[in-house]
């Protein structure tokens, strides 16, 4: 099984926040992926840093049929590792994008690590 890929990752004071897009209306959020954030960050659930933080795993998606679906699809091992689930729809249609804007979307970027 390959580790959950994610799309986003913004932590704040308060939350961690993995962010994941999908088409589908069910997903497996592979365990691997959230202990590789732990690993790499050093917020593993013993860590005082992740103890003041709340995780939340939020499933971006086109429908809200999905994200009906991904938000009552139970997820234990997370749920065992207090990670919480939610999802949203983006209608991108709303956002105005361009065919300038979607090829500039193309290029990778960091801002700040």
């Amino acid at each position: 099984m390959a580790p959950c890929r994610f799309d986003a990752i913004v932590i704040t004071p308060e939350r961690i926040n993995t962010i994941q897009s999908t088409i589908a209306s069910s997903h497996d959020a592979n365990l691997k992926g959230f202990e590789q954030v732990e690993n790499v960050s050093g917020y593993s659930s013993s860590s005082p840093y992740r103890q003041k933080r709340l995780w939340c795993h939020v499933f971006v998606t086109h429908h809200e049929d999905n994200a009906q679906g991904l938000r009552n699809q139970a997820f234990p091992h997370l749920q065992a590792k207090d990670i919480h689930i939610y999802s949203a729809v983006l209608n991108s249609a709303l956002l105005g994008l361009t065919r300038e804007r979607l090829l500039d979307a193309q290029t990778q970027r960091v801002c700040w690590c």
